[in-house]
């Protein structure tokens, strides 16, 4: 099931095992949870007026995007309680 950019929950585990170094509030995380996470991630970067993303990202661009995506989703699970107080 595609999650934003990402083609599915496998993908962004990949993403934390290869590329992050940090990762038990991943791993902290149930499937059900990090797909949230991913959506909300999402979500913030295309409704955030500080980035403009193109409708048709190159390659390149969505291999930044799908980066990105996870990144927010990471600070997403560590910082969204504190957000919400």
């Amino acid at each position: 099931m595609i999650i934003g950019w990402m083609t599915d929950l496998a993908e962004a585990n990949t993403y934390f095992t290869e590329k992050r170094l940090e990762v038990a509030a991943w791993d902290a995380l149930i499937d059900a949870t990090k797909t949230k996470a991913l959506w909300n991630g999402y979500n913030r970067i295309c409704h955030c007026s500080d980035f403009s993303i193109p409708a048709t990202p190159s390659a390149a661009e969505l291999l930044k995007l799908k980066d990105a995506q996870c990144e927010m989703a990471y600070y997403l699970a560590i910082h969204l309680a504190d957000e919400d107080r």
